[in-house]
């Protein structure tokens, strides 16, 4: 298992407080990026997993001397899509999908 720098939420005051505005743009896009491969890595597997606890403090920052890589941890509430065919919201109310906050279960996850 690898050594991860630090969690999205403990990076984010760091990027906050850069001056230049569109430096801090830049590097939320990348991020928002690599967080969406991730995801999209994990729905175009052979068995889907849905996370369903998606929040800073689950997305790891690595950096190393191959670059900067972000991965996914604390899958406890995570589900092979053919398993979460329920309509219970989980995880934080306040990083909740709008889907998943009004119970829409014709939402689709990817």
């Amino acid at each position: 298992m690898k050594l991860c720098s630090q969690s999205l939420q403990e990076l984010t005051p760091s990027i906050n407080e850069l001056p230049d505005e569109t430096f801090k743009y830049l590097i939320r896009s990348s991020l928002l990026v690599e967080v969406i491969e991730c995801l999209n890595h994990l729905y175009s597997l052979k068995h889907p997993v849905i996370h369903r606890d998606l929040k800073p403090h689950n997305v790891l920052i690595i950096d190393g001397s191959n670059g900067r890589f972000t991965k996914l941890c604390d899958f406890g509430l995570s589900k092979f899509l053919e398993e979460s065919q329920n309509t219970r919201g989980q995880g934080l109310f306040d990083y909740m999908a709008p889907e998943v906050i009004n119970y829409d279960i014709n939402a689709n996850p990817g």
